[in-house]
């Protein structure tokens, strides 16, 4: 994998990463959240999404350096 997909993946997932920990309200939960207690679908997925992409680019940044 080429710097710029490394990049690509370490930022996107960074960036998905902190749009699913706002989109949850970990921090400032609603009253909403107080009585359903489920963040949603969409923060799920961008949570999640973001996780495998951070990975898969630290997995590649990692591979890169030991090559």
């Amino acid at each position: 994998m080429n710097r710029a997909g490394i990049g690509v993946l370490l930022a996107t997932g960074l960036v998905l990463l902190a749009h699913g920990v706002d989109a949850s309200k970990l921090f400032a939960p609603g009253a909403r959240d107080l009585f359903v207690g489920s963040p949603g679908d969409r923060t799920f997925w961008l949570t999640i999404g973001g996780l495998f992409s951070f990975i898969g680019g630290s997995v590649g940044a990692l591979g890169r350096v030991k090559a």
